[in-house]
């Protein structure tokens, strides 16, 4: 089974990673919630990356709230934003 630290590790590096090493990280992710969302995450910090690298800076108000919407859902998945107040 692949740790957490693993887990993260794999996940950061960007390193193409061998089949047996995808199948363990799946697994991992599919028992594990916080590495589960730490990949989401991921995935929304490298698309808005993306998007600043292809010249598109400047995000609209509505792209921006829908943005913060998937990042704050991706934190806290059960609908409560624990005390988070979006202004």
């Amino acid at each position: 089974m692949m740790s957490c630290k693993e887990s993260v590790e794999a996940l950061s590096s960007g390193r193409e990673l061998s089949l047996a090493q995808r199948a363990m990280l799946r697994l991992h992710l599919l028992m594990c919630g916080p590495c589960g969302r730490f990949m989401a995450q991921l995935r929304i910090l490298r698309e808005a990356v993306g998007r600043l690298n292809a010249g598109q800076a400047r995000l609209s108000d509505g792209e921006r709230l829908r943005l913060e919407d998937r990042i704050i859902a991706s934190i806290f998945p059960n609908g409560t934003n624990r005390g988070f107040n979006k202004n």
